[in-house]
């Protein structure tokens, strides 16, 4: 069993209130290059962007466990991860990445 850390940004659904995964990087590098994109198209509309410590309060930090031998993780394996410490909480059965999750707390 191999582990992989990402950085995870959950997006809630305005209509079932289910949460699901808007982006996930790899790395903080990663992250921070997103930041920087989103920054730049932010100022080409004269609109001020976050710090990038404000862009990464959106994203949560989560260490997935997954089969060594696949070449990646999916979004089914990060939402179980986020399960396990607490983030999120299954509420059903079924749906494009094995179920159905709400947020837990803010």
């Amino acid at each position: 069993m191999a582990t992989m850390t990402v950085w995870v940004k959950l997006e809630e659904s305005p209509s079932s209130g289910y949460s699901h995964i808007d982006k996930v990087f790899r790395s903080g590098e990663e992250l921070k290059e997103d930041w920087k994109s989103t920054k730049k198209q932010l100022e080409k509309y004269d609109v001020k962007a976050p710090s990038f410590e404000d862009y990464k309060e959106d994203f949560t930090k989560v260490t997935v466990k997954y089969d060594g031998r696949k070449k990646g993780i999916t979004k089914n394996q990060i939402m179980k991860a986020l399960e396990n410490r607490g983030t999120v909480k299954k509420v059903s059965e079924g749906g494009a990445i094995g179920g159905y999750y709400e947020k837990v707390g803010e």
